[in-house]
């Protein structure tokens, strides 16, 4: 059965993402896996990877809108992409809200959706952000961008999965620029504004939103750090880590300080292979500032953290305004919960 022209758009696209994004992670841990074992066969994509990997921009001169899919259709679809139903689809017109189908007619960037199969489409990551933008605050707005910009996926579990970033900053500032005037775009700008690339989990983008964020979101205003950068070592450093380079949590590079993320997960290798890290990060001249998840949850105790790191850094703590520890308080509960 030939399926009608539709776009999968807002929950329904980042469900879609959200699957992607963890069967890769499953494909690169099963690679790597091959390889130990000395492996070296090409991969065998799923279909959904495959899918996307063949994914092709939409032409300019297509049109699509005109909604008529069926309730089985909406199943069949819901199915294929792995979405929840009712599907969030696209309709430039008409509106329908039922068990199987859910339309928006919000306008979407020219370039924020992507073929999948036959006249099936799906907003991009960006668009997709854009698309939830009007739905949540401007924490989690940027929380999950802060994971798509990442290196990590969530699961419904809990998990943790590493992957590849699912877009870029500069993706999601080209589409925020297409909706100007639109509902979410306040929140889709500031997230823009904001995000890092490269956080590796939840907590990491928190304490980087934290650190970052202006004086009346409730952050500290550091300067903005690299985020699990790779840091080349000296020979006498090498030779304590074991491996020419090593990767921080956070640094700024020019200054010579770091920050390393201590998680809960204080097994003994875990604590070794840190203690060894911080010492031919030393041996090489850098300051290592250590932050663990129970500091991250307090704010008295993170203010003591910002200003080491601003004293290691060179510079003063801007004073903070009235209001900033209401802003603060809200801020911590956003993202630590």
């Amino acid at each position: 059965m030939t399926e009608p022209s539709c776009i999968i758009r807002g929950k329904s696209a980042a469900q879609f993402w959200q699957t992607v994004a963890e069967l890769e992670a499953d494909e690169k841990k099963a690679r790597e896996q091959r390889w130990l074992r000395g492996d070296m066969a090409h991969d065998e994509l799923s279909s959904l990877s495959a899918c996307v990997l063949l994914a092709q921009p939409r032409s300019e001169n297509q049109e699509i809108g005109n909604l008529s899919l069926s309730a089985s259709q909406a199943r069949n679809i819901a199915k294929r992409y792995k979405a929840d139903l009712p599907l969030c689809v696209y309709a430039s017109g008409s509106r329908r809200t039922d068990a199987e189908i859910i339309t928006t007619s919000r306008a979407y960037s020219p370039s924020g959706i992507v073929r999948l199969q036959g006249d099936v489409f799906v907003a991009t990551p960006a668009q997709c952000l854009a698309d939830l933008s009007d739905k949540l605050s401007t924490v989690e707005a940027l929380l999950l961008a802060y994971e798509y910009c990442g290196l990590f996926v969530k699961t419904a579990n809990g998990e943790l999965k590493e992957c590849e970033p699912r877009c870029t900053a500069e993706e999601l500032l080209y589409t925020a620029q297409q909706f100007e005037g639109c509902r979410g775009v306040r929140t889709l700008r500031f997230v823009c504004r904001f995000v890092l690339p490269r956080s590796r989990s939840p907590r990491e983008s928190a304490l980087a939103i934290i650190l970052t964020l202006p004086h009346s979101f409730g952050g500290y205003a550091l300067p903005v750090p690299w985020l699990n950068a790779a840091v080349s070592l000296s020979d006498t450093a090498a030779s304590i880590w074991g491996s020419s380079g090593c990767e921080v949590d956070g640094c700024w590079p020019e200054a010579k300080v770091a920050y390393e993320y201590q998680s809960n997960e204080f097994h003994e290798a875990r604590i070794d292979r840190d203690s060894i890290k911080r010492l031919a990060l030393e041996a090489d001249g850098w300051r290592v500032i250590s932050i663990t998840n129970a500091q991250l949850k307090k704010e008295k105790q993170m203010d003591v953290v910002a200003a080491q790191i601003a004293k290691e850094l060179g510079i003063r703590l801007n004073p903070r305004g009235k209001g900033y520890r209401v802003a603060q308080r809200k801020l911590f509960k956003g993202v630590t919960r």
